[in-house]
């Protein structure tokens, strides 16, 4: 067997397949989007 290096795992989709570095700065700022809009929501009177 192979030994991960220790630290920084990436991370694994449903098929066990890695995520590519894209993908995954996609998906952030989708959610961090969103994150945005409902706290300007609950921030107006």
């Amino acid at each position: 067997m192979t030994k991960l290096k220790k630290g920084k795992t990436p991370q694994v989709n449903k098929n066990n397949k890695t995520i590519p570095e894209n993908l995954k700065k996609k998906e952030y700022r989708e959610s961090y989007d969103e994150l945005k809009k409902d706290i300007r929501k609950e921030q107006q009177p």
